[in-house]
This record gives structure tokens, sequence and C-alpha cells, in this order.
């Protein structure tokens, strides 16, 4: 035998199939490399199912930012104005109706709570002349705005005779 090939495979004495069936050898390379593809392709699914999420949180915390940044700016700009916050508006307003904010805010139908609530929303379109009825909604928990017509009616609250008011007085 010659070893002057040592860095080379070595050559078996039967060829390449070792004496196996050349058919079967080649059924089983052809299973191997299937098997490789698949795995392959796997991994690569499970790479792209890895940034895709991590792009949606990403992309979930810049618009959370966002959203952050412009609440802030809506904040100041309300501060700006000596505008009170409806958070304080609603605070008192449960305050003085002895119900909690959480309450105000719930879907509870109990008559002090909902008397509370309706106040509330009075108190804060009386107040804030800058929201419309439908934003109002949405801020006492994602109500219709007719419930705050409603509400505005029943304390008997003239929001365009306020607006008249305030932008005479402006």
């Amino acid at each position: 035998m010659d070893h002057s090939n040592l860095g080379h495979q070595f050559e078996h004495p039967l060829g390449a199939y070792q004496g196996m069936n050349p058919a079967f050898v080649q059924k089983v390379w052809a299973k191997r490399r299937a098997e490789e593809r698949r795995k392959r392709e796997q991994e690569e699914r499970a790479q792209l199912k890895v940034l895709r999420k991590q792009e949606a949180r990403e992309r979930a915390e810049r618009v959370a930012r966002m959203l952050e940044d412009a609440r802030k700016r809506e904040l100041e700009k309300v501060r700006a104005a000596n505008r009170p916050l409806v958070v304080d508006i609603i605070a008192a307003v449960a305050n003085d109706f002895n119900v909690s904010v959480k309450d105000v805010m719930s879907r509870d139908r109990r008559y002090n709570v909902v008397k509370a609530r309706h106040a509330a929303m009075a108190e804060v379109a009386k107040l804030r002349l800058d929201l419309s009825t439908v934003k109002i909604g949405e801020l006492f928990g994602g109500r219709d705005h007719s419930t705050v017509v409603h509400a505005i009616q029943k304390f008997g609250i003239n929001r365009e005779a306020l607006k008249s008011a305030h932008k005479q007085a402006a």
C-alpha cells in the first residue's frame, strides 16, 4: 500500500460504495441531503421568525414612544393654557359623590356611580370646551358621544353658549 497519500481520504478497495448496493446508497445520500436541506430551511425560518418578532417589538416600542411624546405635548399645551386636566376634574367629582375614580371610569351602572359619571362628564364638557363629545366619551372608557350629550343635557349645560362666551372673552 502506498502511504504517500495520507492527507487524502482512504479509497476503499471495493470502490466508493464499499460493497453496498449503489442504488440503495444513492437513495440514502439523497435522503440525507434532503434532510439537511429541510433542517437548514427550518433554521432559516426560525431565524426569520425571531427577526420579525424583534422588528415588531421595536415597532411597537417606537409607536409607544411616539404616543407618549404626543401625550406629553398635549399635556404641556393644556397646562400652558391653564386648563384643568380631565383626570383632576374626574377625581374632584368622584370625591364629591363619594365614589372612586375607578368606579366612575368603569361600566358600573349603579345609580350613584352613573350620577357621578354624568356629573363628571358634564363638568369636563363645561370646563374643557376644546374637547369634543366624542373625545370626552373616549376618555370615559370608550363611551358613545350620545352618552356625553345626555349627561350635558341632564345638567342643563349649553356648550354652544359657553363656547361663544369663551370666544368673546378671548
